[in-house]
């Protein structure tokens, strides 16, 4: 068999190539093949496979270029992913409540901001700090010494509430959310030691020292409220034991002695810009943002500004991320004009539509900001020619003092109402930018009980008053102590009751308890038709007489036109391009709100085009990497099915020149028995 009748497939098609191949013939015939000669299989086969080799290593170059960019592409996602990191953080609202608060006198008053805080100054003038009260007993010569003179046990039992008034014309309001407690003192506690243990072990919110003050009967039992505030003063009341009576008591009834108050129990009373902001504690926290305090009486300025550092920082931060995007973008898709190795993304489409989107949206002035600021140049940062950005900190930094509350809507997702009563809250992806007028059709109300009787002007109530309030359907036993309640006090003591249940706080409920013209109204805090209130039990005739209840109302509206649906205070857009924006609305009315206006800031929508780009299994990276794969694997059986071909042409061939190379040696035999016949050697 000749070697030009091998029966062969034709394999896969590959690349063309403009080498010019030896042909068979010519290998053998460049191997010096003839007649009389040894016929060198291995070399000539070695020659023959390397010709038939080369399509398969056309396609293993094709394999590895393909790979490479595969990992090119990881190369992308992972510069992309570093970028993102910095993005959002400048998305989170969050990164522009970074305030600072400045006291002018910190011996006075000093201030911290905290979320909530808005730019601004307040002059705080402070006339009274808080403290707890503190009572003293009269001096005894031995700590040891018992006490008690009766027979039997002493109970003394402390009272919690605010003392009105002083001496004979004083009265006292019981404070309902501190619950009474008492000690029970016999003839192994009954000394001064005795009773300073018995006080503190029994925690209930006095604690109790023996001072030593050097005179004959020097040591003093001192009781000090653990709580400061007017309605933490306590009263001690003693039974059983006249002795212990005559030196615990307060207040001292006539002459017979009993406790001497050193300190009274009072709250803090200052003023911020003239505004009463009274507070049980030393630390104030009625400013919106601010937490002070309180050192000692006097003035002094708080000054809130924005924390420019912070937000500088995060925007350089974002610039310098940006910037390594743009040097790794340009590695992985530079052309070398000079013949050297060109990058693996060089011309690729997906590449090259993200770095588009980026670059557009950085050049692309924002909608929906309702006049505020819309572009990158106005804080200072600069899109340059060659792709990168740079930023004049100056300029941001004046930007930053001056307009500080519109970086958020400039680099995250921000909304501005028009209008008082309506507060934006979230946008989602669905959400366009732009400016949508707000509409309430119905304001969201809360659940009330209202009763009918007015209540007197002063209410004595002879026992306990027992009362069963239902508060968003959980429902709590409600105990009033006996007294006599202005009706103030009785709404006071109502709403403490109520919001210091177990069951109602456990529920996450609350309640307003107000009076209008004596007529007791109780409200729950939440709004919408979840929102109710009931009262039931005995006490509901004196305290109420008949009671009406009704449900909260959801709010009802349209946001740019469109229906939108209500949950509580909660509006939120179902339909159009405002589709997920929620407002809070606290109108009372109905009617026009005015107008939101909802922005994507620069931020925000670039982490969206990277989130498109590096989702792990739909975005555009992962979708162009698949492809590839498809492509690596469609190869690598193109390159299995050539090698089949190519080690069956091997074994064709080496079985065609095994039987050559017999056939020229069986010639070669003859030849030479030939020769011998018909040309013998002569001999000499």
């Amino acid at each position: 068999m000749s070697i030009s009748s091998v029966n062969s497939p034709s394999p896969t098609p590959t690349p063309t190539t403009t080498t010019s191949l030896p042909s068979a013939s010519q290998i053998i015939s460049a191997a010096g093949i003839g007649l009389g000669s040894t016929f060198p299989v291995s070399q000539v086969l070695a020659g023959l496979m390397e010709v038939e080799s080369i399509p398969l290593t056309q396609l293993q170059n094709q394999v590895a270029g393909v790979n490479t960019e595969i990992s090119a592409y990881g190369t992308l996602s992972s510069a992309l992913a570093t970028f993102q990191a910095s993005v959002e953080q400048l998305t989170l609202p969050t990164q522009y409540e970074v305030y600072t608060a400045t006291s002018s006198t910190s011996s006075v008053v000093t201030a911290a901001a905290v979320a909530g805080a808005t730019v601004g100054g307040y002059t705080i003038d402070v006339s009274q700090l808080a403290q707890a009260q503190t009572l003293a007993a009269a001096g005894q010569a031995s700590t040891s010494t018992n006490l008690a003179t009766d027979t039997g046990n002493a109970t003394v039992t402390f009272t919690f509430g605010t003392t009105t008034g002083t001496g004979a014309s004083s009265s006292f309001t019981p404070n309902t959310a501190q619950a009474s407690g008492s000690i029970t003192v016999n003839s192994s506690d009954d000394t001064l030691s005795g009773l300073e243990t018995a006080i503190n072990n029994a925690n209930l919110g006095v604690t109790a020292s023996i001072v030593n003050n050097g005179s004959g009967t020097p040591y003093q039992l001192v009781l000090t409220g653990t709580a400061t505030g007017a309605n933490e003063g306590f009263q001690v009341a003693v039974t059983g034991d006249s002795n212990i009576a005559s030196i615990l008591t307060y207040p001292p009834s006539g002459s017979s002695g009993g406790l001497s108050q050193v300190s009274t129990a009072q709250d803090a009373k200052l003023t911020a810009n003239g505004l009463a902001l009274d507070s049980s504690t030393n630390t104030n926290t009625s400013l919106p943002g601010i937490v002070l305090q309180l050192a000692s009486t006097g003035t002094s300025t708080v000054t809130v500004a924005a924390n420019g550092s912070a937000i500088e920082t995060n925007i350089d931060n974002f610039v310098q991320a940006y910037n390594t995007l743009q040097t790794s973008i340009k590695s992985l898709t530079q052309y070398n004009s000079a013949g050297g190795t060109n990058g693996p993304l060089l011309g690729d489409p997906t590449t090259a539509q993200i770095q588009t989107q980026l670059q557009q949206i950085l050049a692309t002035s924002l909608p929906g900001t309702g006049g505020g600021l819309s572009n990158l140049s106005q804080v200072g940062i600069t899109l340059n020619s060659d792709g990168t950005l740079s930023v004049d900190n100056t300029t941001l930094v004046q930007q930053i003092t001056t307009n500080g509350s519109q970086f958020a809507g400039l680099f995250g997702t921000a909304g501005f109402s028009t209008s008082d009563d309506v507060s934006y809250t979230i946008g989602t992806a669905a959400t366009q930018p732009g400016s949508y007028a707000v509409n309430i059709t119905q304001a969201a109300t809360q659940g009330t009980s209202v009763g009918s009787t007015a209540l007197a002007a002063s209410t004595v109530l002879a026992s306990d008053t027992n009362l069963t309030v239902t508060v968003g359907g959980t429902a709590a036993n409600i105990t009033i102590p006996a007294g006599t309640y202005t009706q103030s006090q009785l709404v006071t003591a109502l709403q403490t009751a109520i919001n210091t249940n177990p069951a109602i706080q456990s529920a996450g409920q609350a309640v307003n308890v107000t009076q209008n013209n004596g007529i007791l109204s109780i409200a729950s805090t939440t709004y919408g038709k979840t929102s109710s209130v009931d009262v039931t039990g005995d006490g509901v005739a004196t305290l109420f007489g008949t009671v009406t209840d009704t449900l909260g109302q959801d709010v009802e509206g349209t946001i740019g036109g469109a229906i939108a649906t209500g949950s509580g205070q909660t509006l939120t857009a179902a339909s159009g391009p405002a589709t997920g924006l929620q407002l809070q609305v606290t109108a009372t009315t109905t009617g026009a709100q005015g107008v939101v206006n909802y922005s994507q800031g620069y931020a925000a929508q670039l982490n969206s085009i990277v989130t498109a780009a590096t989702t792990a299994t739909t975005g555009s990276i992962a979708s162009a990497t698949t492809l590839l794969n498809t492509q690596v694997s469609a190869l690598q059986t193109q390159e299995t099915t050539l090698q089949q071909y190519i080690s069956q042409v091997q074994a064709q061939y080496q079985t065609e020149f095994t039987a050559l190379d017999a056939t020229l040696s069986q010639l070669q035999s003859t030849s030479a028995f030939l020769t011998d016949t018909f040309n013998p050697t002569t001999s000499s």
